[in-house]
């Protein structure tokens, strides 16, 4: 049975590509001092990169079996680093921009992720608003109804209510009597 392949996340990609960056930096910045490093020897003072870069493609193919000498070595070392240079340059110069667009990338996958969660928070905001909106329709619908009944009502946290009496008993004579009846509790609250 195959091994399952680990899954690469996004994050995985971004630091890969960062150690892949600083390896490249690390080779450039090596070649650069090894270019430098042959420039200064004693056989190639009187040379320099530039010069590398002016000698004619002819001339050069003509000369090329006088390079085999052990002086000329140096010659060939700074031939290929010079060639090598560019190519490793432009190699850097694709992997900046990759780590760039890696980094980009998760700061968008970032930002989307607190634009999901803003907008979830802001539907339960608006979710809670429309619920207590209907509630405080409710709540006054039944306060309009019963004010309109003629009974006497104590309103209750969850919308409920607590009939205290009708408006005619009072003003009755005997009201206050029985509320006070109830209130020590002589009566129980439903007589």
């Amino acid at each position: 049975m195959a091994a399952a392949a680990e899954i690469e996340t996004p994050e995985d990609h971004l630091a890969q590509a960062e150690v892949e960056l600083a390896e490249l930096e690390a080779a450039h910045a090596a070649l650069r001092d090894k270019i430098a490093g042959l420039t200064a020897a004693p056989s190639m003072r009187s040379l320099s990169p530039a010069d590398f870069d002016r000698v004619a493609p002819a001339a050069y193919e003509r000369a090329k079996p006088y390079f085999n000498f052990p002086e000329h070595r140096a010659f060939h070392e700074m031939e290929d680093a010079l060639v090598e240079e560019p190519k490793l340059r432009a190699r850097l110069v694709d992997q900046r921009g990759r780590v760039e667009l890696l980094r980009q990338s998760a700061r968008s996958r970032e930002v989307l992720t607190l634009k999901k969660e803003y907008f979830t928070a802001a539907q339960r905001i608006g979710d809670a608003l429309t619920e207590l909106n209907s509630a405080i329709l409710q709540e006054a619908e039944i306060r309009n109804r019963v004010q309109n009944t003629g009974v006497l009502v104590s309103p209750l946290p969850d919308l409920s209510f607590v009939v205290i009496g009708t408006k005619d008993e009072l003003h009755s004579p005997m009201a206050g009597w029985f509320r006070r009846a109830k209130q020590a509790g002589v009566l129980e609250n439903n007589q």
